[in-house]
């Protein structure tokens, strides 16, 4: 395959305002924007109650001592994920092998 973790930035940018990148920038600046809205540009209303809110309570916890908990979990949980992707990058890098299951390749 031409395409892989390492090279995919470079070959889905292929000019200025073209590629597939650009369509992912103008898709999630457009969410991102409707965050700056919500808490000023220079995120001024940010606290910690509201950090990561979008609204979403449908499987919160109703308790005041359940939803900290839950605000934990979720920074957590978020943190070890970034730590596990950047893992899974080095891996890949490091043994050539550029496509799951990043793997050695066999010489």
């Amino acid at each position: 395959p031409d395409l892989d973790f390492v090279n995919a930035h470079g070959k889905l940018i292929t000019g200025l305002g073209s590629g597939p990148m650009w369509w992912l920038l103008v898709v999630v600046g457009s969410i991102e924007s409707l965050r700056f809205k919500q808490m000023g540009l220079g995120f001024e209303k940010l606290t910690l109650e509201t950090a990561g809110d979008w609204g979403l309570k449908g499987l919160f916890p109703s308790s005041l001592e359940g939803q900290a908990q839950m605000r934990t979990k979720e920074l957590k949980n978020g943190r070890l994920a970034m730590l596990a992707v950047s893992g899974i990058f080095t891996q890949g890098v490091l043994w050539n092998a550029h496509h799951f299951p990043f793997v050695p390749q066999a010489a």
